[in-house]
């Protein structure tokens, strides 16, 4: 289950989501964008990711290993999530397993997860990750969490 490597995805203009809802992260529910999402410097704001039953969450749950996320500002955004296990909270990305992130923002945002989770993280950038190659990027953002919860800007900086 993936969205293929061969997929490339070009923003042309800017995105303003608000009164968008249910809004899904992109690849959750085991389903990979494995392709590259080239921001092309745009912004996508006032997006409300709030599901309290994905683990993984961010604008992008899950970038595996080829996968890239490059030049794009998230502003204004909240990302909220958490289920009983597996908590990875990023604005970004919610794990990210080799991808690579270059040149992204967050700013004027939220991440945060829900209170009763299990061994959760919440990273500005990205919940948790298995790959070094978060470049050139930055956020300003709010991070809401309770005790216990690991927080990063890149939460869990593990190599593979």
């Amino acid at each position: 289950n993936k969205i293929s490597r061969n997929v490339s995805v070009k923003l042309y203009n800017d995105l303003n989501c608000a009164g968008l809802t249910h809004f899904a992260p992109i690849g959750y529910n085991n389903l990979a964008f494995e392709g590259t999402f080239y921001g092309n410097d745009k912004i996508i704001s006032n997006l409300s990711i709030e599901n309290a039953g994905l683990g993984t969450v961010g604008l992008f749950s899950y970038l595996p290993e080829g996968a890239s996320v490059e030049r794009l500002t998230l502003d204004n955004c909240t990302i909220s999530g958490g289920n009983s296990s597996n908590n990875n909270i990023g604005g970004l990305v919610g794990t990210l397993s080799g991808g690579t992130i270059s040149n992204c923002i967050i700013k004027n945002s939220s991440i945060s997860c829900k209170n009763d989770t299990q061994s959760p993280t919440v990273g500005g950038l990205v919940g948790r990750s298995y790959s070094r190659s978060v470049l050139h990027s930055w956020l300003t953002a709010r991070l809401y969490f309770n005790p216990g919860v690991t927080v990063a800007i890149v939460n869990n900086f593990n190599a593979i």
